[in-house]
């Protein structure tokens, strides 16, 4: 379990990476999705800061989520076996390592997909070159 955290880390890294490198080779307006029908405009700026604020919101709230279990009341817990859980400390604590690891395993997945995603629009936007000079 002690391999969620770099692995969410490089994650959230790679995804990062992946907003850069798609905007700098972007033009000025980005579109989402099929213009002619539900799809919309941007600047390629307002795109940027809007990935980058849904990448760093979304990685924040699982990590504070992961870490505040260990913070709320024991009536407010859902959890299969509660009892069993929470009656003693440790099984208490090893119950929090696992909830932290699950969000973060959450976050991880969530990096890896919201790549695809940018991925995916930078695709639509491009015209087949990516030069990075």
């Amino acid at each position: 379990m002690q391999i969620v955290k770099p692995l969410w880390i490089i994650s959230f890294l790679g995804c990062f990476a992946v907003i850069v490198l798609t905007y700098a080779n972007l033009d000025v307006f980005v579109n989402i999705g099929d213009i002619t029908t539900e799809g919309f405009r941007l600047s390629r700026d307002n795109y940027f800061y809007l990935s980058v604020a849904l990448l760093l919101l979304l990685n924040v709230i699982l990590n504070i989520a992961g870490k505040a279990i260990q913070f709320a009341p024991k009536e407010g817990i859902i959890s299969p076996n509660k009892k069993q859980w929470l009656t003693d400390i440790n099984t208490a604590k090893e119950l929090f390592f696992l909830v932290k690891s699950w969000t973060r395993g959450l976050a991880l997945i969530l990096n890896l997909f919201l790549s695809v995603l940018f991925g995916i629009i930078y695709n639509q936007n491009s015209q087949g070159n990516f030069v990075l000079s």
